[in-house]
């Protein structure tokens, strides 16, 4: 199972989309749900997270500045869905490496398939994580 925070400020939101999702069933895991950024921040500071799905405007920090954080963290995938399509928003999250951008209210099928795409992105990187030390090891031996 991968490990997904959700932020929202609004709570109702936040929980909704944590506990109305079969996030189980598609290989996903809701590990916190934040309504601050700042507190899901210092959250992933100290614990490993797989996906971040946050709304952009928080009183806070807004989804813009934590995805620029985020990208201390190149191993996460970081998901907006927000109310706001704004330009600026769509191209600051393209430069920040987000990897997808969902309207609110969220479509369970929009949802579903961006997590489906997020999903095989991981799958993909743990395969090269896990090949990639057997193939040193198994040019090792040859060398040898």
């Amino acid at each position: 199972m991968y490990k997904l925070i959700i932020i929202d400020d609004e709570e109702k939101i936040a929980s909704g989309m944590a506990q109305l999702f079969p996030w189980q069933n598609i290989g996903f895991e809701v590990v916190q749900v934040f309504t601050s950024a700042r507190k899901a921040l210092q959250y992933i500071a100290e614990n490993p997270v797989d996906v971040v799905l946050t709304d952009i405007e928080m009183p806070d920090m807004n989804g813009l500045e934590l995805s620029h954080r985020l990208m201390e963290y190149p191993n996460i995938q970081k998901i907006f869905f927000s109310s706001y399509s704004n330009y600026e928003y769509f191209r600051a999250a393209l430069q920040n490496g987000v990897a997808d951008y969902l309207m609110k209210p969220v479509a369970y099928s929009a949802l579903l398939e961006c997590f489906e795409k997020v999903k095989a992105r991981l799958d993909a990187r743990s395969a090269v994580q896990e090949t990639a030390p057997k193939a040193y090891y198994d040019q090792i031996v040859y060398d040898v």
